[in-house]
């Protein structure tokens, strides 16, 4: 294996030199994406700078290249005129113009100039081109009015109830339409703790946990859901009574909301403040929602100065501890004060009071010093089972990220789903949260389709057979689709229409999704670490994740979903590097086998024909090279 991964290496340096060459003689968008995909900010930000100067960039491109300019101006550089000066311009030449002015609604937001970002959300719903773009738009103009109340109580300022009214109206019926939307749900919760309507709150909750009835609940939440309910029911422009009151803050707190627990525990001119100095575990939830808030905060600060060249690892490792001593100091539950601060004992705590799961340090995808950091909302007991390998593992869904890791933060619409422990695996919700809704769309909005059809096109079928940066990316994108149009069909052919058809297709996706990230992929890392420590130890990160990628390939009812992210995430080191390894053997298989290929065309190359495979030709070109399944051979 070690020779292995020296070829690849030797093959893969190769290749990026090549590749980084390329981009800068004559760059292309995908290029931009590509360096991107590796975290290579600065080769992403040259290309597209370079780009926006080509004569020959039609309207369509010109417009995304001055989004994505845009996102980086403000993002990185926190360059707001600059931001705002480029999205002008490409709302004044007109193509996909809800994307501009919803990234516009996003940085005046984030800018605290809700006024305009209320505006360019109003803008991005009027030139919305489909249904789904309208969808996500009204939910992004909700959202804004969420963030702008939650500022104004923040800041002693009263609250506009006419928006607070309009935006329940919207997100209710984009609920009706789709109670998938799990973000929508989220926003409504707020919306109405901040109405004082309990039913609309309770409604979205339940939503948020994608929950229709109280009795099927899974067991960790159980308790919340109970007392959310008690709470909640009777609630409605009432004041709540001092009872209820601690009841909902700490079944918010339980279910892990613990910005909505700290906004009904402040002082809304209902109830008295004192009534919450002598209880103790409410004043320990507004302590940890305080803490969780600045550790945010000045997190997503450290990822954006390491982004830029100019962050230290030293100073961000040196404010975590200094803030761990403080919360250490100011939670009743740490009875004896004399104790020295002990880092290891404080999670254990707040794991215990809040379901807080912390790991840090460097990842698969980040090579610096990283914190992902959750809350627990579900856990349970899975079997995993690989070729000769079994065992139970304790199963944890985290969610309420406070940081989700370097990658998650710079690439957002990517990044970790989770990670393996001795004990078992590790799940982020966030991560797969918007996964179904999106599959769907991508293949019944009209415009998506047509968009992806373009791409594959372009990038798989219409380009020089040498640009493989383009060649990967259209034969994700032909993968991806290929594999969602046949789900559809699959369910559509079953006799499903309609809202049934719909939410059929989203259960399965994520069960497909689900399976192969959680427990193929973080199984493979919990089965290696349980039944070969030492060599698991030994093994670099890039080999870790070969491993697990290939369980991942193997272990899905559809492989291709898995493939399509692997072959698009190419990078240096850790997935990155494993990513390029995939592509290889898939390489290297189909050199091997053009005559088992039905549709196999010399003149095109090899990489590029991939899709024609075979779910079960796809599994047994990365059995062929499993060491687990090369073992079980052996036996």
């Amino acid at each position: 294996m070690k020779k292995l991964v020296t070829s690849f290496l030797i093959i893969f340096l190769t290749f990026y030199a090549v590749s980084c060459n390329k981009a800068i003689n004559n760059p292309e968008i995908v290029d931009a994406h590509d360096a991107y995909n590796q975290l290579n900010l600065e080769l992403s930000r040259n290309i597209l700078l370079t780009l926006i100067e080509k004569d020959n960039l039609n309207n369509e491109d010109k417009c995304k290249v001055l989004r994505e300019i845009a996102l980086q101006d403000w993002k990185f550089y926190k360059e707001y005129n600059l931001a705002k000066k480029r999205l002008t311009l490409a709302d004044s030449i007109g193509s996909s113009k809800t994307d501009t002015w919803i990234l516009l609604n996003r940085i005046e937001k984030e800018n605290e100039k809700y006024k305009y970002a209320l505006s360019a959300a109003k803008n991005a719903v009027a030139f919305a081109e489909s249904k789904a773009e309208k969808e996500y738009a009204q939910y992004k103009y909700c959202r804004t009015i969420h963030d702008l109340c939650i500022h104004n109580i923040n800041n002693e300022i009263s609250v506009d109830i006419e928006l607070l009214t309009e935006a329940s109206s919207i997100l209710d019926q984009i609920l009706t339409s789709n109670p998938f939307n799990v973000d929508a749900a989220e926003i409504l919760l707020g919306i109405s703790l901040m109405q004082k309507n309990g039913h609309m709150a309770l409604k979205g909750w339940m939503l948020y946990f994608r929950i229709l009835e109280l009795n099927n609940v899974n067991e960790y939440l159980k308790s919340a859901a109970n007392d959310i309910n008690k709470s909640l029911l009777n609630w409605n422009q009432n004041q709540l009574n001092d009872q209820n009151r601690k009841i909902l803050v700490k079944a918010l707190a339980k279910s892990r909301f613990y910005q909505y627990a700290e906004l009904i525990a402040k002082d809304l001119n209902d109830v008295s403040e004192s009534t919450f100095v002598q209880d103790k575990e409410i004043q320990d939830i507004l302590t940890y929602a305080k803490y969780v808030e600045k550790i945010k905060k000045e997190t997503n600060k450290y990822y954006r100065q390491m982004a830029i060249g100019k962050g230290s690892e030293r100073k961000y490792k040196k404010f975590l501890k200094n803030e761990n001593k403080e919360l250490f100091q100011n939670l009743s539950f740490f009875i004896d004060k004399n104790d020295k601060y002990n880092e290891t004992n404080l999670y254990q705590e707040i794991k215990r009071h809040f379901g807080t799961v912390v790991s840090t340090g460097k990842t698969g995808s980040d090579n610096f010093y990283t914190l992902r950091m959750g809350h627990i909302v579900n856990q349970s007991k899975q079997i995993v089972e690989q070729y000769d390998y079994k065992t139970d593992f304790i199963f944890t869904e985290i969610d309420m990220m406070v940081s989700n890791g370097y990658s998650s933060w710079f690439w957002e619409y990517k990044g970790t789903g989770g990670w393996a422990r001795a004990d078992g695996f590790i799940r982020v919700k966030e991560f797969f949260k918007d996964l179904p809704i999106n599959a769907w769309n991508s293949i019944t909005d009209s415009l998506k389709r047509m968009e992806t059809e373009e791409k594959i096109d372009k990038n798989l079928f219409k380009v020089d057979k040498e640009n493989r940066t383009a060649i990967l990316s259209g034969l994700s994108a032909k993968l991806k689709y290929d594999a969602l149009n046949d789900l559809h069909n699959k369910i559509y052919n079953q006799g499903y229409r309609g809202t049934e058809l719909k939410f059929n297709f989203m259960d399965k996706y994520e069960e497909y999704r689900d399976n192969a990230l959680m427990f193929a992929h973080e199984g493979r890392h919990s089965l290696e670490i349980k039944f070969m420590p030492k060599k698991f130890k030994k093994w670099t990160s890039a080999e870790k994740e070969f491993h697990a990628k290939l369980s991942q390939i193997v272990f899905t009812k559809e492989p291709r979903f898995e493939l399509a992210i692997m072959i698009n995430g190419i990078g240096y080191f850790g997935h990155g590097l494993a990513n390029k390894w995939i592509a290889d053997t898939a390489e290297e298989w189909i050199k091997n086998n053009t005559d088992k290929i039905n549709g196999f065309d010399q003149n095109r190359s090899l990489i590029s024909q991939l899709y024609l495979l075979t779910n079960e030709q796809i599994k047994e070109c990365y059995r062929e090279v499993d060491p687990f399944y090369i073992e079980q051979l052996k036996k």
